[in-house]
């Protein structure tokens, strides 16, 4: 069985890569990684090769927010257990024991601040997106691009309804799929920044912490401002 972890990006968020691959690597030196082509320039997708990091070339919904093409890459993922793993993500721990969940079906954590999604699948609360875990041929991740197509053949992306991947995913279970498919992990593989800090309990479990929204993004920056940016395109 291969296994391996998914990432992507355009041009708005490569800039994140570096940090990315600096955490990831220290802990898990030789897991393999792919990376879904959302657009990128030729500088990025020289330095993913020079990584031997797989660039995959996706059907990514071009006129829609990237947000929403990333059930389109997890179809595409050349591994048999997939980890997909967004790029704001801090790795702190290993993670390969974890594609043993991901060869047996679909596994996300929970994000109880999302009040929106939480509208839709009250009273059960919402699957945080940004890290998960499924099999090849996944039938979730199957009913998740086509719902995501069917949604936008009818020209409601985009919307304050779904307003990215993690209501359109909500909503799918929701309303169409039911929970019986999901499988949940605990909130320590998957910490999310909205969340405030990890309780003392728990400070040294986080297998990930998922620096978030525009806040998160300016404190990836800043820090790497600080230090120095060796990923940062001539």
């Amino acid at each position: 069985m291969t296994h391996g972890v998914l990432i992507g990006a355009d041009m708005k968020r490569i800039s994140l890569l570096g940090f990315w691959v600096d955490r990831f690597r220290q802990h898990n030196p030789d897991t393999p990684i792919a990376f879904a082509d959302f657009g990128v320039n030729v500088f990025w997708k020289a330095r993913l090769e020079a990584l031997e990091i797989e660039v995959l070339e996706v059907p990514w919904l071009r006129d829609r927010k990237i947000t929403y093409s990333k059930p389109i890459a997890m179809q595409c993922s050349p591994f048999d257990a997939t980890l997909w793993m967004d790029l704001d993500i801090e790795t702190r721990k290993p993670i390969n024991h974890l594609f043993e969940d991901a060869a047996n079906g679909f596994y996300a954590t929970l994000t109880p601040f999302h009040g929106r999604a939480a509208k839709i699948t009250a009273p059960r609360v919402p699957i945080a997106a940004g890290f998960v875990g499924h099999p090849k041929g996944c039938t979730v991740i199957s009913r998740w691009v086509d719902y995501t197509h069917a949604l936008n053949t009818e020209g409601r992306l985009n919307t304050d309804n779904y307003s990215g991947d993690l209501m359109v995913l909500n909503e799918l279970f929701a309303k169409h799929i039911g929970w019986d498919d999901l499988h949940e992990w605990p909130r320590e593989y998957h910490w999310v920044r909205q969340w405030g800090p990890p309780p003392d309990s728990l400070q040294n479990e986080v297998l990930m912490y998922h620096w978030s929204g525009d806040r998160g993004h300016e404190t990836i920056n800043n820090s790497r401002r600080l230090t120095g940016d060796p990923w940062k395109e001539a």
